[in-house]
């Protein structure tokens, strides 16, 4: 391929060297987009959680929260935003799930989990 640039091949074609130069770049720009994405969700559960804390503000999260649980779920999916999401639902869950309601209210993130993944959907063979 080299030798065809060299003799006056295809101008536009690309060495060996350049498609994995191309290829590194590519990754690296998706890479940033992913940690952007992730470093973007942990900020919002982060502040999230902080408002749960308040309990002044368990009108507003009750309201919120059918808006908010498909975006939830869809965190819960992701390997790399499931920590932080457990973690900000378990902040919620405290302020706006009645005490009483559920006999382990420390578990419905984990179980939101286990429903939004799928996993009870799956045979055990």
């Amino acid at each position: 391929a080299s030798a065809k640039a060299a003799s006056g091949g295809d101008p536009g074609a690309m060495t060996q060297t350049q498609i994995e130069e191309a290829k590194i770049q590519e990754q690296s720009e998706i890479r940033a987009r992913i940690r952007c994405y992730v470093d973007q969700a942990s900020f919002a559960m982060d502040v999230l959680a902080a408002l749960s804390l308040r309990p002044g503000n368990k009108p507003v999260f009750e309201e919120a929260m059918s808006d908010l649980m498909p975006h939830f779920v869809k965190l819960l999916k992701s390997p790399l935003t499931v920590m932080k999401t457990r973690q900000c639902l378990r902040h919620l869950v405290s302020l706006v799930v009645p005490r009483g309601a559920v006999s382990r209210p420390d578990l419905l993130a984990d179980a939101l989990m286990v429903a939004g993944k799928g996993w009870l959907e799956r045979s055990p063979a």
